[in-house]
């Protein structure tokens, strides 16, 4: 029976070609989604995960798993994006924690691919308001890279 090194083809995904931006930069997004399962209420590591509803006070509790994705976007208006990691959050798993030790392993692995050295734009790493760390806490993610979250309706840059 064969088996895959899952740090092979994590540096195989990262050796890939990425989008870049005009400027050369390459652009992350990092999202926590739910992967819902109500017909699983049973299912091993399940959580409840928060989702938004429409209308007012319509958001609902529903069984399914998180994940903690990484993605490289492309530049303009489009929708094309180049995932390149996911994680499924656990139930004792801090978020903070977990997807700051994403974002070290991924920018590492794009790094010692070449697609970046110093002198390049920094990456920048886009966060969404859901994806906002507890209390603004964030653990560094490393040289080459600026942080940014996104509230709505305004951009506001960490560094």
């Amino acid at each position: 029976m064969g088996a895959i090194s899952i740090k092979g083809l994590q540096f195989a995904i990262a050796a890939q070609q990425l989008p870049r931006g005009v400027d050369g930069r390459i652009t992350l997004a990092v999202d926590i989604s739910p992967w819902l399962r109500p017909d699983a209420p049973s299912s091993a590591q399940r959580m409840f995960c928060h989702v938004h509803g429409r209308g007012k006070n319509r958001a609902q509790m529903v069984p399914g798993w998180p994940y903690s994705v990484i993605a490289a976007l492309e530049p303009g208006r489009t929708s094309w994006t180049a995932v390149l990691d996911v994680v499924r959050l656990g139930p004792d798993d801090d978020e903070t924690t977990v997807t700051a030790t994403q974002v070290r392993e991924v920018v590492g692995r794009l790094q010692a691919a070449g697609h970046w050295q110093d002198g390049d734009p920094d990456i920048l790493l886009v966060f969404g308001d859901n994806g906002q760390p507890e209390g603004g806490r964030f653990i560094n993610p490393g040289r080459g890279v600026t942080l940014i979250y996104v509230f709505t309706p305004e951009i506001q840059a960490i560094e």
